[in-house]
């Protein structure tokens, strides 16, 4: 966690016991913050919670699920904070400079000392945000829980053409959940073996900006942001495809029984969904795009000369520059 600047206490007058910007302000004290700066980390202990007087925070979960982005007003960090010793389950940033005020341990036992009453207001709002939280929590688990019985599915069928002994890390990336380039490079061989690589078509994939905007904001930020790209490319590849991530924001998409033109097509629709995608973060200065070069298998050829035709068709579209679509020396896109 970086070392936060000295901060000024500032204690003012509250302007009614009973609102929550006027417990921090009688309680807890004032922070200027700039952009792009970490407020608390996912895993911290939850020391203090905060009110947004001005300026924009997003709070970054695990995995591919989007921030939740606070306005001026919303209260935020306080059930780490109220469990006591509890570690947080988001990362807090600025995306604008802004003005906090932050309510720490200290601060709070002066609370439950001179204004008890105004503890109820607090746990209240925080039973509220937590009702309103279980609703999307149920949607999202249904969601994850239909994708792991795919992925427990997929995972039981290869342990019984590979052998029992295969485990769920020697096929999968394990940060976003696709295959794995070891996976990906078995089965082009074992398409190829049967004879079976010139139904095939091989997409080659790589997001652009992603070092960029975790330079601004941080490393949680762009792995959130691959993780979405991952969730995309599931969604969209069909149910005997593998989609892969090779390494950091490099992915492949291995699709299984087409043809050139319905191969494109997919390409196509990928490249429409992700080709590029704006941050809404002012004055960020930074932008993630995708850059996604495709060929078809033929027949008699192996698993290494279709990886690297679709290598090649992946360099003609950086020349390009991103966003850009390419097919074996034909640009499909823009």
């Amino acid at each position: 966690m970086a070392n936060h600047p000295p901060v000024t206490i500032q204690h003012l007058p509250t302007e009614s016991p009973g609102e929550l910007p006027g417990l921090f302000r009688r309680f807890g004290f004032r922070r200027a913050v700039r952009f792009a700066e970490p407020l608390f980390e996912r895993g911290e202990r939850g020391d203090s919670m905060y009110l947004l007087e001005s300026g924009q925070v997003e709070l970054i979960f695990k995995g591919g699920k989007a921030p939740k982005r606070l306005d001026p007003g919303a209260v935020f960090g306080e059930l780490a904070f109220l469990i006591g010793d509890y570690p947080r389950s988001a990362t807090a940033i600025t995306i604008s400079p802004g003005v906090v005020w932050e309510l720490d341990q200290q601060g709070f036992q002066r609370l439950y000392r001179e204004a008890p009453d105004t503890l109820c207001q607090l746990m209240r709002n925080t039973c509220r945000y937590l009702f309103v939280s279980e609703q999307q929590l149920i949607e999202d688990l249904e969601t994850r829980q239909r994708e792991l019985e795919l992925a427990m599915d997929f995972l039981r069928r290869t342990q019984e053409e590979l052998g029992p002994s295969l485990t769920s890390g020697d096929i999968l990336d394990l940060e976003t959940g696709l295959y794995n380039e070891h996976y990906l490079r078995q089965r082009m061989v074992a398409a190829a073996s049967a004879g079976a690589l010139h139904r095939h078509a091989l997409l080659r994939l790589d997001l652009v900006g992603i070092e960029a905007v975790a330079a601004l904001l941080g490393h949680e930020y762009g792995e959130m942001l691959i993780n979405q790209f991952a969730d995309t490319l599931r969604r969209l590849a069909g149910e005997q495809d593998i989609p892969c991530r090779l390494a950091g924001p490099a992915f492949a998409l291995l699709i299984a029984q087409t043809n050139e033109a319905d191969a494109q097509r997919l390409a196509r629709d990928i490249y429409q969904q992700t080709a590029l995608r704006s941050l809404d973060i002012p004055n960020l200065g930074a932008e993630v795009s995708v850059i996604i070069g495709g060929a078809m298998g033929t027949p008699g050829e192996g698993a290494t000369e279709l990886r690297q035709r679709a290598d090649a068709a992946l360099a003609q579209a950086v020349s390009q520059g991103a966003p850009a679509l390419c097919w074996e020396g034909r640009r499909l896109a823009p």
